[in-house]
């Protein structure tokens, strides 16, 4: 036998077992609405949950799944090839429908220590989540996130499993949740308030959810800007009141950008204390007037 022949044999046995391994290591079935069933040979650990992706025309399931440690927001390695090869063919498909969006959610516990950068893990798996599914190949314009807070423990285990969950929108359900998002902020708009002669503030946990739904909307929508105005009152910096203003507005969109909006799509402005929505006459109203007002356009 030939050395020519030697090596297409080789290539030929390789290209067989990869093709073998990829579907066995992989549940994966088109055209279902219920779960796939675990390939033959796979064994089902009963301490973890499944990761599943599933648009409602397919199902691509692993028994392995993303991981992390308890108070942790960084993916636990390695990646089995198991999960990689599934994660593969989920990207596969949403890129060849590029009208769906995923969205991550990630989980969390009150009673976790967050160490992230971010407002809660949630996020902060979440993002993880999305940073590895970028580096495999997913546009960033097909991903949201988002995160929720549960109260179930996992037996007091020290590595969590499953603590997010995938949902794909298509692209009417994600206009109509935009829609919905954008009637929420002008129902009840972004207010922020300072102390006297001070441009900076601390953020609420209810401001701060305020700004990551209207970056969401900015971020989505591929239209929509929001202008940022800034206000003072009317003793607090009587030679340059709308400096303050600006150095205000400034401040939220420093604050808003922290959810990667681009800054061309926020314009600020300041109004000094030319604007009230209180009398200045008091310390209470003079503190209502020393605010940050965000206006969707």
């Amino acid at each position: 036998m030939s050395k020519k022949t030697t090596y297409l044999f080789g290539v030929l046995a390789s290209l067989i077992i990869g093709s073998f391994l990829h579907f066995s290591l992989c549940a994966h079935t088109d055209e279902i609405t219920k779960p796939a069933v675990i390939t033959k040979g796979q064994k089902q650990d009963n301490n973890s949950i499944p990761f599943m992706f599933d648009d409602g025309y397919t199902v691509i399931q692993s028994n392995d799944n993303f991981r992390f440690m308890t108070s942790g927001h960084v993916l636990m390695q390695p990646i089995s090839d198991n999960l990689l090869s599934c994660v593969n063919q989920m990207i596969l498909r949403l890129r060849e429908r590029k009208p769906q969006t995923l969205t991550i959610t990630g989980l969390y516990r009150e009673d976790e220590d967050n160490l992230s950068n971010f407002d809660n893990l949630g996020d902060a798996r979440a993002n993880e989540i999305k940073n590895f599914l970028v580096n495999q190949g997913l546009p960033k314009n097909q991903i949201v996130i988002s995160n929720k807070k549960i109260e179930k423990r996992q037996d007091g285990k020290d590595v969590l499993t499953s603590y997010y969950t995938l949902k794909v929108e298509t692209s009417n359900e994600l206009l109509l949740k935009l829609e919905e998002v954008k009637s929420k902020i002008i129902e009840d708009p972004v207010l922020i308030n300072f102390e006297a002669k001070m441009p900076n503030a601390v953020l609420s946990p209810d401001q701060k959810n305020k700004l990551k739904s209207l970056a969401i909307l900015l971020n989505k929508s591929k239209n929509a800007q929001c202008m940022i105005v800034g206000h003072t009152d009317s003793i607090e910096h009587k030679r340059h009141p709308r400096l303050l203003g600006k150095s205000r507005a400034e401040f939220t969109k420093r604050a808003l950008m922290k959810y990667k909006v681009n800054p061309e799509k926020i314009k600020i402005t300041s109004h000094g204390p030319s604007r009230p929505i209180a009398l200045n006459n008091t310390g209470e109203g003079r503190a209502l007037n020393r605010r940050t007002e965000v206006i969707i356009n």
